[in-house]
């Protein structure tokens, strides 16, 4: 019977990029350290990547890592020589297949899972992606995870998971250290999931709820999130994880979740024609409050750490505002800024303070 496992290679610090990874760059700058276990001169870590390979019969991955590595992977897939099937979640086939390649583009993680199963056969599945990664493991379908702990502090990049939302218990299988990297492997207690043995494609899903009201029955608020309206969800949300690098953690007709890193977006329908039934607009244009005329009309303000690294990255992802004047700007009020537009105007700036 096959597995699910979901490998990666992490920091000390969490991280499983360096900062900017971008296209002909997926690892950021400098990222590529995460991988010198596997392709350096460790004999014992080349053994461990080949069992790994060898014991896979599908891969799973995201459409903002095949953006940004297919130029290094070819028709073969990251499995290479091995040319190992490879499923790409996304809402669409870009125009940059190879001919003769491994890839099978679908719309969902969960048709992604069944895809692979189906391909793998006796072989395990496994998952590289950590946004597809994360959602999988959500999901309660992951069955096993396996780390490769490489001894150096990034600082920033791109995180192995933003949310879980709640405590996924993991129970040890194997531990395997040499100098580049500690090898570990865990197997996912599935009834500690928060959603076990269950993929919620399409549906609404009940989250952990805040943790009660604070003292002497105060009821404490804890932080704002953006809600920007868009008509389209589906297609929204597809933007925002293939070209912004956001976790899609809830998506339906109505209403989509958002996050990447410690920042959370939400999406929200404003999809009403019949405003354009009507005799005029004059007085009160907005009368249900979801007019499609809203959608595109937001902004928002979102603060990183790195703004020249992200910087590089939405240029490389060509998602930067019309009018940018080629790289972040000093503001009068102590930031350093760019501008962004999703995929229906909605505007989002990025800062970082100085």
């Amino acid at each position: 019977m096959s597995t699910l496992r979901f490998e990666i290679s992490m920091s000390l610090d969490g991280y499983v990029t360096a900062a900017g990874p971008r296209l002909g760059a997926p690892m950021g700058d400098g990222g590529e350290v995460l991988h010198e276990w596997a392709f350096g001169d460790d004999e014992h870590g080349h053994d461990v990547h080949d069992d790994s390979q060898d014991t896979v019969g599908a891969s799973i991955a995201g459409r903002r890592t095949y953006d940004q590595a297919i130029s290094s992977w070819g028709a073969d897939g990251p499995g290479f020589g091995r040319r190992t099937p490879t499923i790409i979640v996304s809402h669409s086939t870009p125009g940059n297949v190879p001919g003769n390649g491994v890839y099978t583009f679908v719309s969902s993680p969960g048709e992604a899972v069944a895809t692979a199963t189906a391909i793998a056969g006796d072989k395990d599945v496994d998952v590289f992606s950590a946004s597809v990664g994360g959602q999988l493991l959500r999901a309660g379908l992951v069955d096993e995870v396996r780390v490769h702990l490489v001894p150096i502090l990034l600082g920033a990049g791109t995180r192995l998971l933003d949310d879980t939302c709640g405590h996924i218990r993991l129970e040890p299988m194997n531990v395997v250290q040499e100098p580049k990297a500690t090898h570990a492997r865990y197997r996912v207690l599935k009834a500690s999931s928060p959603f076990p043995h269950r993929w919620p494609a399409g549906s609404q899903r009940t989250e952990p709820g805040p943790c009660g009201p604070g003292p002497n029955g105060r009821v404490n608020l804890s932080r704002t999130v953006p809600a920007l309206p868009v008509q389209d969800i589906v297609a929204a949300a597809a933007f925002y994880g293939e070209r912004l690098g956001f976790s899609v953690r809830h998506a339906d007709s109505g209403f989509a979740r958002l996050q990447r890193d410690r920042a959370e977006l939400h999406l929200w329908a404003a999809d009403d024609q019949s405003w354009k039934e009507r005799a005029g607009l004059a007085g009160q244009p907005v009368r249900s409050g979801a007019e499609s005329f809203i959608a595109g009309t937001a902004s928002c303000r979102i603060e990183a750490d790195q703004v020249d690294a992200l910087y590089a990255e939405m240029k490389g992802a060509n998602v930067l505002h019309p009018g940018d004047p080629g790289g972040a700007v000093a503001t009068a009020w102590g930031t350093r800024e760019f501008a962004v537009l999703d995929l229906e105007g909605n505007l989002l700036t990025f800062f970082q303070r100085q």
